[in-house]
């Protein structure tokens, strides 16, 4: 046993200044199962980068007014940790620091706090209900349990089992940050600000109760995960001047209708995979269908194509189950081989092709292979002029 480090009948981990990790698990990483409690002692100035991380007998830690900063997942997974105080001269939690500690209910942040980094407090599908700022902290504060940056221009957090079926953001908020709301397993509605201008991934990721969502007009971008398995998201209404979705920004959602705004160009990886929208207009100017943009969408019986189109990727349309017919516009170049793959009701395609004033530039479709042509489907070929 070293003397920066001691585990005592009762199972308290004491950590003494001095102490250092070693590449890989610390050294009282065999002795796990016995840890109770972990006591930093004063003196101690830094906790490492994943120094208690996968404890997951730890119920309770003890934090001396030394310590400055907490290192990248320093507890991370600690899973029956219920209750974390960081104490007063702490002024940053790195990445991950107390990521995945499910059974934490409470955290209570300090007025020295200056910084907090990606996933920190994120416990998951756990059992967070609520988060306090000390008075006098100049960089975050919090409401009813919900974190903020100090002026409340961005909602940090949002408490995962939070007892509330619908919660307003203040006005006073522009952006949602990255999993804010991720596993909030009460909620059902949250009313956005009209001024709201960013929305960040995952913000409403696995919300598996909200019922709807109406994005504001100043939100350009439906990012990645922004509501992946919201297993009960029937309304939706997003802006105007939407340019980007997101990949999987709605998957597992049960939409049955979605329209897709103008200035959309690209549809992003599985971004309506699994959801039961029925029919489906892409809008001019879009080039590419991605990856599994419609994979699984099993309800989906009409899709109609832009002429602006240029490119289907893998599983694009595989095992949308009631899809019939589909017409291929003339300037796609690109098909994947699988992208019809498992659309077993499909009976006809309608390949499009253009007459071309200048015979050596020919309408991309007359050279496709046609290999993406599922056996048993009739191929007509129509000439546009």
């Amino acid at each position: 046993m070293s003397k920066t480090w001691t585990i005592d009948a009762e199972g308290v981990l004491t950590i003494r200044r001095g102490f250092r990790k070693r590449k890989g698990h610390p050294d009282f990483y065999a002795r796990r199962k016995e840890i109770k409690t972990i006591v930093v002692e004063e003196g101690v100035g830094e906790i490492g980068d994943g120094w208690f991380a996968y404890l997951n007998e730890v119920r309770e830690i003890r934090l001396s007014n030394s310590l400055r900063r907490i290192g990248k997942s320093a507890f991370a997974s600690c899973e029956r940790l219920a209750e974390v105080r960081i104490p007063e001269g702490v002024e940053q939690l790195a990445e991950s620091a107390f990521q995945d500690c499910y059974s934490v209910r409470r955290f209570y942040l300090p007025a020295s706090l200056r910084s907090i980094g990606y996933l920190a407090l994120h416990v998951g599908d756990g059992h967070l209900l609520s988060i306090e700022v000390a008075k006098g902290n100049k960089h975050f504060t919090s409401k009813h349990g919900v974190l903020y940056n100090y002026d409340k221009t961005t909602i940090l957090q949002y408490p995962c089992a939070k007892r509330r079926r619908e919660y307003t953001i203040p006005e006073s908020v522009t952006t949602v940050a990255e999993d804010c709301f991720s596993h909030a397993r009460h909620l059902e509605h949250a009313s956005l600000p009209e001024g709201l201008k960013v929305l960040g991934g995952s913000a409403f990721g696995f919300c598996r109760k909200l019922k709807r969502a109406w994005i504001p007009d100043g939100v350009n971008v439906i990012p990645s995960y922004a509501f992946f398995c919201c297993e009960s998201l029937t309304e939706l209404r997003l802006p105007e001047w939407l340019v980007g979705l997101g990949f999987e920004a709605f998957t597992f959602c049960p939409l049955t209708e979605f329209r897709i705004p103008q200035g959309v160009q690209m549809l992003d990886y599985a971004v309506l995979a699994n959801t039961l929208i029925r029919e489906i207009v892409i809008p001019e100017g879009v080039t590419e269908i991605n990856n599994s943009a419609f994979y699984e969408c099993t309800q989906l019986r009409k899709v109609v194509l832009p002429q602006s189109l240029q490119s289907i990727w893998e599983k694009a349309f595989r095992n949308c189950r009631s899809l019939t017919e589909i017409e291929i516009p003339p300037q796609v170049w690109h098909i994947t081989d699988d992208v019809f793959e498992g659309c077993t009701s499909l009976r006809r395609i309608i390949l499009h092709t253009k007459t071309s004033d200048t015979p050596e530039l020919p309408s991309p479709t007359s050279s496709l292979s046609l290999s993406w042509v599922p056996e048993g489907v009739e191929l007509i070929k129509e000439t546009d002029r």
